[in-house]
């Protein structure tokens, strides 16, 4: 079955609002998102196969902003978690030298 590039469109659309829920979660799951990310990867490299001229131009600017602030956010929950590891790591040493 032949799948329009409204139905991508829509498809796309969708994933990403549902990596944007679990970018907004308290605490994300990194599973979850790295699937969501490949999917998503998937079906906008589809998309763009069906788009054509300056609609392709567009849809790739817009998803590339997207994609942006994703990768952003991302970093940002990277080097929150690298500070929580290191914190735990000195907390950790700390308590085996007072033992």
């Amino acid at each position: 079955m032949q799948h329009s590039v409204v139905e991508y469109q829509q498809a796309v659309s969708a994933q990403n609002a549902l990596i944007e829920t679990v970018l907004n979660s308290e605490e994300p799951d990194t599973e979850k998102l790295l699937s969501l990310v490949t999917d998503r990867d998937t079906l906008v490299v589809q998309c763009l196969e069906l788009l054509e001229g300056d609609e392709r131009k567009s849809f790739a600017q817009t998803e590339h902003k997207i994609n942006e602030d994703f990768t952003h956010r991302t970093e940002l929950l990277f080097s929150e978690s690298l500070k929580s590891l290191s914190k735990f790591v000195k907390d950790a040493k700390a308590v085996r030298k007072y033992r």
